[in-house]
């Protein structure tokens, strides 16, 4: 069974804007495809800062949300485009048991533990390990006494541009023991520019979905996507999850289609008859 997490939301005090220029205000860190796509970079969290991408007249395009500077990363709460880890996501309560010991972790997001707490990945810096002009891998340490969890463990991202309008993420570590591994992206997808997603169109390859708490925790059933907002196997405008209030707000699993060529993530949108696309796709389960 394979899980794809959907996070969406309209909430502009999550949204910080996408770059306005392609010039970087910081020294990031870039790397770009002779096709055109550039992405840029910081040590802190390993974070995708701007992914620029060509639109039909050959214009520059930042298709991520992003801040100017790192001291922008420093105040967001959001991990606009960090690498989190060890674990993404909630730890219920702040409490799990791993090889007959119990584990017990800062709740951050009450009442649970949310992307590894306070010393997670996502807001350290990272070594960076090595970077051509078409890729850069970062590199951290993080060991239980920092973080709680159990090991030690040597984390690599690699981000990587190619030729075919790609970019590439790539995540491993090498741990000194047996532990808890759950690496994610955590970036914002605005692929026009505008202050609203609610036009983009997204199609997944879902038949189930894990239902959450008011907590935006799993309840721990796996329920149909059949006549729920969550049905996405043919495209929809964002705008069909729009609250009552007009507002996006999901957080939730999406339960992949066993079929292997349905496994994926579609988000797209229609711009002067040509289509700025993004697709994930995994070979998991």
């Amino acid at each position: 069974m394979s899980f794809l997490k959907i996070l969406a939301h309209s909430s502009p005090t999550l949204c910080p804007s996408s770059s306005t220029s392609s010039a970087p205000i910081e020294p990031f860190i870039e790397i770009s495809s002779t096709q055109g796509v550039t992405a840029r970079f910081l040590p802190y969290g390993a974070t995708l800062t701007s992914l620029f991408v060509k639109d039909r007249d050959s214009n520059p395009v930042d298709v991520v949300l992003g801040f100017d500077d790192v001291k922008g990363y420093k105040q967001d709460t959001a991990y606009v485009g960090r690498t989190v880890g060890r674990v993404c996501n909630r730890i219920g309560h702040g409490r799990f048991t791993f090889d007959g010991k119990q584990y017990e972790l800062p709740i951050n997001n009450p009442p649970h533990h949310l992307h590894s707490g306070p010393e997670g990945i996502a807001l350290k810096e990272w070594e960076v390990a090595r970077h051509t002009p078409t890729s850069v891998t970062f590199r951290k340490r993080t060991n239980e006494e920092e973080d709680g969890l159990p090991g030690d463990a040597k984390i690599d991202v690699t981000y990587t541009v190619n030729d075919r309008n790609q970019l590439v993420i790539e995540h491993g570590a090498t741990c000194n023991a047996p532990g808890v591994l759950n690496l994610t992206n955590h970036s914002y997808w605005n692929l026009d520019g505008s202050q609203s997603v609610r036009d983009h169109l997204l199609q997944v390859g879902a038949d189930k979905y894990l239902p959450t708490d008011s907590n935006d925790y799993p309840t721990g059933e796996i329920a149909s996507v059949c006549g729920t907002k969550f049905d996405f196997n043919e495209e929809k405008p964002l705008s069909f999850l729009c609250d009552a209030d007009g507002n996006i707000d999901i957080d939730n699993d999406m339960v992949l289609c066993d079929d292997r060529q349905s496994r994926y993530l579609s988000l797209y949108y229609l711009m002067y008859f040509s289509i700025l696309w993004v697709l994930c796709y995994t070979t998991m389960g």
